[in-house]
């Protein structure tokens, strides 16, 4: 389920190689649940970003990369673009997996 939610709502933040979770639709206090829920069931740190008048789930890259770990085995392959995977942030996943990462024009 987790992965499924990331491929929907999630995003890399390239200035920090954090991810986010665009949870914008969710009250400020669903979302403070939401981060007990990660925490608790994942190990994920998260902090709660504001964007205008909204909020969403900013995880910083040690957490990022936890849930890379978690997610990557049920992700599609068209979706793992979204974490910007490279050769270097593949090594902790093991080197052997092969990610094909779409190729645009």
């Amino acid at each position: 389920a987790l992965a499924v939610w990331f491929t929907d709502d999630g995003s890399y933040k390239t200035d920090s190689r954090g991810l986010l979770l665009n949870t914008n639709a969710f009250s400020f206090e669903d979302q403070q649940r939401l981060q007990e829920v990660l925490m608790q069931e994942f190990g994920l740190r998260t902090a709660l970003h504001r964007l205008k008048q909204w909020w969403r789930i900013y995880m910083p890259a040690r957490s990022s990369d936890r849930l890379i770990e978690v997610i990557l085995p049920h992700l599609a392959t068209c979706a793992q673009y979204k974490l910007a995977l490279t050769p270097e942030r593949l090594i902790p996943y093991g080197r052997d997996r092969r990610i094909r990462l779409p190729r645009f024009r």
